[in-house]
């Protein structure tokens, strides 16, 4: 039998999706498309892959609750509970540690984010399963690269080595470097300089005893601090772990990303399975192709739109009527209204910085809307 396992890490809150995305209830709890929310639908895929007694989740324990009421049926010992947030490096590693604990350090693991959209699920799961295989059989740590349609500043990218193919037919190739986030200057000069550009999924495939030998490498000390606390099969010493969490440094507190751009061994694959991560309102555009009108306005929930052009309305409370407006992204919901351009939307992190500082200077009724 495969020693394969699912890892999803379902701590994100969604700062980009905000009003519908709360700290609360993050965009993978919200049913953004059709009628199972995001993390449903990435459970389903992730249990295709590996069965669902191989399938964790990783998250903040504040979500455990919403994780069980979105999956009723799932067991307690499936959630591997972090007592707070402190970005991909320290989540994986708990994960891989506890996983570890049960599995054994040859077992193979796909670790992916809750909140993204596939749109062929079938392709995803045998592009996994063709990856877990490589990964069991090799030293490599593999990622799916997504071809770019755009600019996109928010993502990392890959420069894949064409030169020197894992699987010419399958498109893995070893991974030249990682560019993470550059600026649209630098996304030119990659495109001028290189014949093929990956977007980076943010999915990895690897074994155990490859990922730990990268975390022994270069970050040591952490990796023995969190693996220390799992004390055996399905149980974590949640008392030693909070105390490890809150005393990283931002040395140790980072995105997997930086750790992985260290690797020597790391390949990636050409994702053919429609993807697309819901980051912020722009994806929209590209997830509902069928609600954008003549005028290039999208219109989700009530809305009526009346000389108003290049305008996308997300509605969730009371009816909206727009007029005479260009440019422009509304979202409602019952207790606030988001209005700014829609070109901007990329900037609603911003916002959200601004009013935390406001709530934390004491207007209260701030608070309630994070």
């Amino acid at each position: 039998m495969n020693n394969y396992v699912s890892l999803i890490m379902a701590g994100g809150v969604g700062k980009r999706l905000w009003p519908l995305s709360r700290i609360t209830r993050p965009k993978q709890f919200l049913k953004l498309i059709g009628d199972k929310t995001l993390l449903e639908y990435t459970y389903d895929r992730a249990c295709r892959i590996s069965g669902e007694d191989r399938c964790f989740i990783v998250a903040g324990q504040d979500l455990s609750d919403t994780i069980h009421t979105t999956l009723p049926n799932l067991d307690d010992r499936m959630i591997i509970k972090e007592p707070m947030g402190k970005n991909t490096f320290p989540c994986i590693a708990l994960s891989i540690a506890y996983i570890k604990e049960i599995f054994g350090d040859g077992a193979s693991i796909i670790a992916m984010p809750a909140d993204h959209y596939i749109t062929d699920e079938s392709v995803f799961v045998r592009s996994g399963r063709f990856l877990l295989d490589l990964a069991s059989e090799s030293d490599y740590i593999f990622t799916l690269g997504i071809q770019p349609t755009s600019i996109q500043t928010g993502y990392g990218h890959i420069i894949p080595d064409l030169r020197a193919p894992i699987d010419e037919k399958n498109k893995v190739y070893p991974v030249i470097k990682f560019v993470e986030k550059p600026d649209e200057k630098r996304i030119k000069m990659l495109e001028n300089e290189y014949e093929v550009i990956f977007w980076n999924s943010g999915i990895f495939i690897f074994n155990i005893k490859t990922i730990q030998s990268i975390f022994e490498q270069f970050m040591q000390p952490t990796w023995q601090k969190i693996s220390n606390t799992i004390k055996s099969s399905y149980s974590i010493n949640q008392r030693e772990l909070k105390a490890v969490f809150k005393n990283l440094s931002n040395d140790e507190a980072i995105p997997i990303d930086y750790v992985m751009e260290k690797a020597r061994n790391m390949a990636v694959m050409r994702a053919d399975f429609g993807w697309n991560d819901v980051g912020s309102f722009e994806s929209f555009l590209k997830i509902y192709p069928h609600l954008i009108d003549k005028d290039n306005n999208l219109k989700s929930g009530y809305a009526v739109t009346i000389n108003t052009r290049n305008t996308t309305i997300i509605n969730k409370g009371v009816p909206a009527v727009v007029y005479g407006v260009d440019n422009i992204l509304i979202v409602t919901t019952d207790d606030v209204v988001l209005v700014m351009p829609r070109s901007e939307s990329q900037k609603i992190k911003d916002v959200l910085n601004i009013l935390q500082k406001k709530g934390s200077e004491g207007e209260d009724w701030i608070k309630k809307l994070m």
